[in-house]
This record gives C-alpha cells, sequence and structure tokens, in this order.
C-alpha cells in the first residue's frame, strides 16, 4: 500500500509523485484531503493486483472523467489495463470508458 494514504498531505512532497501520470498528479493535487486519501488507497489496492502502472492508469482515467477514483472502479480498470483490454481478442469494452467520462447518454 502507498505510504502517502496515512498522510494525503504529504503527497506534494512524495517521491512517487515523479513515478505517475502528470495529469493524476495534477488531479490528485486538486483534490480535498479525503479525495487524496481515497485514490491514494485505490492506488495501493489495485496495484497490489494489477501492478502500479496499470493503477495509476486507471486512475487517471477516472480523474479525467471527474470523478474521484475509488476502490471498486480503480480495481476493475487495472485489471483490463493490465491484462490488454481487449488487444488480444478479449470483448472490447471501451463503451464503458465513455461511462467514466461521462460521454455517454442514457441510451434514449
Amino acid at each position: 500500500m502507498l505510504a502517502n494514504t496515512a498522510r494525503p498531505r504529504a503527497f506534494g512532497e512524495s517521491t512517487i509523485r515523479r513515478d505517475m501520470p502528470e495529469a493524476l498528479v495534477a488531479g490528485i493535487d486538486r483534490m480535498d484531503g479525503a479525495g487524496r486519501r481515497q485514490t491514494l488507497r485505490a492506488i495501493g489496492r489495485a496495484g497490489a493486483a494489477s501492478g502500479f502502472e496499470a493503477a495509476c492508469l486507471a486512475a487517471e482515467r477516472v480523474v479525467e472523467g471527474g470523478r474521484v477514483p475509488d476502490d471498486a472502479t480503480v480495481d476493475v480498470l487495472s485489471r483490463r489495463i493490465a491484462a490488454g483490454s481487449g488487444e488480444h481478442g478479449g470483448a472490447d469494452l471501451s463503451v464503458y470508458d465513455g461511462f467514466l467520462r461521462g460521454a455517454v447518454g442514457d441510451g434514449r
């Protein structure tokens, strides 16, 4: 688990920042303490199963969609990213990415 989870205000001085995508770091910097804690916790938990890079990319997608990353969303997305997300003949789940960004309507 990320060491910054216990002290989310310490993220500004953390060396882990340089290992994260810039858009994710910028999003985390805009969050309040609770959002920062939730995001870092979600990345830490998902990273244990899918790897740090996949977890960061998943959290970045959620942040780009204007939401605070949660455990379930980051876990599912990071597993998809780590598995290749359809690149090797699996189902194309890209429509679900639209839901994260709020780009998909209600189907009416």
